[in-house]
């Protein structure tokens, strides 16, 4: 009586959604209605809009060693708003240039949220915490930079 039931059960499923192509055209459509219309999860972008505040600088280090604000003798701040990023030093604005934010897959750094300048420098970028940011540099043996939220 069991092996009855689930015959009929599966049968119902198949009834539902039927067999051969449209199985996969309903699992298609059941996928892409994960993700909003630029294929990035909603996760992904409540992330992303994260990154607008204003951060301190902390440290940047590479294969060259660390530089801090005592080593390198200056405070440097950043200023994301707006899609508008601004870096400061010494509260002086020295950049000032529009920002997106982009998800694309990379095998290289293992990341794949990436910050774009209008002037085409890109960083990968990751959060520790709700209050710390890295920015990465592309390249093999470029620096890290280390940012507190203000």
């Amino acid at each position: 009586m069991k092996a009855k039931a689930k015959f009929q059960l599966h049968s119902s499923f198949n009834k539902l959604v039927g067999t051969g192509y449209t199985s996969y055209i309903f699992i298609f459509f059941f996928i892409c209605a994960c993700c909003d219309e630029d294929g990035v999860k909603p996760n992904d972008q409540i992330e992303s809009k994260g990154i607008e505040s204003k951060w301190q600088w902390q440290y940047s280090e590479s294969g060259w060693g660390k530089m801090t604000p005592e080593s390198k003798g200056f405070n440097r701040y950043l200023e994301f708003d707006d899609f508008y990023y601004s870096e400061f030093i010494n509260d002086s604005l020295v950049t000032y240039l529009q920002y997106d934010i982009e998800v694309r897959p990379d095998s290289f750094n293992g990341t794949n949220k990436y910050l774009v300048l209008e002037n085409s420098q890109e960083y990968s970028f990751a959060f520790i915490g709700n209050d710390t940011l890295r920015l990465y540099e592309l390249c093999f043996d470029c620096a890290l930079h280390q940012f507190i939220r203000l």
